[in-house]
């Protein structure tokens, strides 16, 4: 899975014009359902797990993704869903 981040260190003018792409190593077989990613909502800045799903996008709290998946709190996934 990619996720968006920028630890290259350059000033912050810099950081907001530049993404980088990272791969995380997710364990759970819901983070590699293509066009799976985790995103900022529009409105309110909340982190969401999206999906495509046909031609619809569909997401996900991080709660309910952690409950839904059976991801344990205390997981891999979990400490990577923190980042």
């Amino acid at each position: 899975m990619n996720a968006a981040a920028n630890h290259s260190g350059e000033n912050k003018a810099d950081d907001e014009r530049k993404i980088d792409v990272t791969n995380f190593d997710f364990h759970a077989k819901v983070f590699h359902v293509p066009g799976a990613r985790f995103a900022l909502t529009d409105s309110t800045r909340e982190p969401r797990f999206f999906v495509d799903l046909g031609g619809i996008s569909a997401s996900l709290s991080i709660d309910v993704l952690q409950k839904e998946f059976s991801i344990p709190k205390d997981s891999h996934d979990a400490k990577l869903i923190q980042i």
